[in-house]
Formats: C-alpha cells, sequence, structure tokens
C-alpha cells in the first residue's frame, strides 16, 4: 500500500503563532473548496485537466455543504469498504508479518531508540489518535513544534532513507486501520502542529476530517507528496482530498488503489 508522504517541508512550524484550527464541522465546510468531479484517462486511469481540481460551484453556500457532507455519509455507510479495510489490513499483516518483524529488529541495532515511531494525528470527526510508522529517524517529535523533514536531512537513518522513499515505514499503520482509526484510501492525516498551521490558512482543511485518513489517498496518486514550502502546496492536496470526498465510490476506491501499488517502489519525491 501507498503511502503518502505526510507534509514535509523544511523549516519549522510553530501553531502557538498562529490562529488555532478551526472548529471541525460546518463552520470548516463552509469554508471549504468544493471539489470537481474526476474524468477517467484513456488507460483507465484518473485525470483531471490541468493541476488539482478547480472549485465549479460556490462552497460557502449550503448546496456546496451538502455535496460533501453526502460524500462523507456514503463513505462512512459503506460496509463494502470497511469490510475491504479489515481484509486488507489481516492480510497485510498476516503475509508482511516475517518482514515487519526483521525490519524492527534491525531499526533498533541501527540506531538506539524504539522500532515504532508514534506521533498524534487528527481522525475523523477531529478524534485525536496514535498514528504507528517504522522509526526512521534518530529523534522523535510530537510537540507544539515539529521540524519536518528534508533531502538529505542528517536526522535520518540510512536504513530509514530506504523505508521512507519505498514508504515501507507507512505498513504498521496497518493496525491503526484494524483499530477503525484509518482507513486503507483516504486523507492522508498530519501532525497536530500542522493541522494547527494549515487549517489557519487553507480553506477547507478541515473538511478533510469528515472520513478517516487513509494510508494513500487521491491526493498521494495525482503526485501531491514530498515538500510543500508553499501554501498552495497544500491547498491543493485538500482539494483533491475534497473531490475524494466528493466523488466517492468503489470503482473510485478500487483505482486509488491500483495507482497506489503501480506507484510504490521507489517514488522519487518521499524522503
Amino acid at each position: 500500500m501507498s503511502l503518502g508522504r505526510d507534509a514535509e517541508t523544511t523549516g519549522r512550524f510553530n501553531p502557538m503563532d498562529t490562529v488555532l484550527a478551526r472548529q471541525v464541522g460546518l463552520d470548516g465546510l463552509r469554508h471549504g473548496p468544493a471539489a470537481s468531479a474526476l474524468v477517467m484517462g484513456v488507460d483507465g486511469s484518473l485525470q483531471a485537466g490541468s493541476g488539482p481540481p478547480a472549485n465549479p460551484a460556490d462552497p460557502h453556500t449550503a448546496a456546496g455543504e451538502t455535496v460533501l457532507t453526502a460524500g462523507a455519509a456514503r463513505i462512512s455507510g459503506s460496509r463494502a469498504k470497511r469490510g475491504l479495510d479489515l481484509g486488507g489490513a489481516l492480510l497485510g499483516l498476516a503475509f508482511l508479518a516475517p518482514l515487519l518483524v526483521l525490519l524492527g529488529v534491525i531499526i533498533r541495532l541501527e540506531t538506539p531508540g524504539p522500532a515504532l515511531f508514534k506521533q498524534r494525528r487528527t481522525g475523523r470527526g477531529g478524534r485525536t489518535f496514535t498514528i504507528y510508522k517504522f522509526r526512521t529517524m534518530r529523534v522523535i517529535e510530537d510537540g507544539a513544534e515539529i521540524v519536518q523533514a528534508s533531502e538529505n536531512d542528517q536526522r535520518t537513518t540510512r536504513l530509514g532513507r530506504f523505508l521512507r522513499r519505498s514508504s515501507i515505514d507507512e505498513l504498521p499503520q496497518l493496525l491503526n486501520v484494524l483499530r477503525g482509526e484509518m482507513s486503507l484510501i483516504g486523507p492522508r492525516p498530519h501532525a497536530l502542529a500542522h493541522d494547527a498551521y494549515y487549517g489557519a490558512r487553507v480553506q477547507g482543511y478541515e473538511a478533510r476530517f469528515l472520513v478517516r485518513p487513509g494510508l494513500s489517498g487521491l491526493a498521494q496518486v495525482k503526485g501531491c507528496r514530498g515538500a510543500t514550502p508553499e501554501t498552495e502546496m497544500m491547498a491543493d492536496r485538500v482539494r483533491w482530498d475534497l473531490t475524494y470526498i466528493e466523488t466517492w465510490s468503489l470503482a473510485l476506491e478500487a483505482r486509488i488503489f491500483l495507482d497506489t501499488i503501480r506507484m510504490f517502489f521507489f517514488h522519487p519525491t518521499p524522503y
């Protein structure tokens, strides 16, 4: 599975210097862009004009809110999606168990510290949960100020560089899927510090919390991975995330899953 890199950029984010993220709910939706529908390319891949989707309707209207809430209701109410999540997570953990154990041992031997990295993220309904990843750095950050990974980051271990580039470091999140905190496909969750930072700057950011976050998502398969040195780059991700919510179907879910598999190994962006 993919495994989109989280918003990764150089520099420091201090949410104490910003307005805290607005309350999750319709207030966030009123300030969020409604995304456009996708088109299917001749090769079956997901495509859309140029760049992220535009806003076809005024998102400040009740109609704009209804589109998002209706899409979120389809996602949350789909037994098939939840069944695929559980089945995929169980099969993945069973099949990958030897590899996961081996990687955990190597991580412990390479540098001092735990094999798993744990950090608080925001899930559906704005509820906070603890995400699991293989530790790829020599530091563990989960505070109000988090320095994101950058290219040639000296904090990253040798094994960590491989794990991040291949996205294998994200595989422990299959445990989050089993716990009902995440889905295989959905908007990627970010650190709480970054939720506060971008929630104050990107319209509609909180609307992503209408559904479970995912290991991979539409934004990731459309190329929105890696560093976000400009706020507009995060805004692009949010527009793709809202497109996913608005236009969700099992067919779209399957297409994102297949696109994720194709881009799994050594995507050029993550570090």
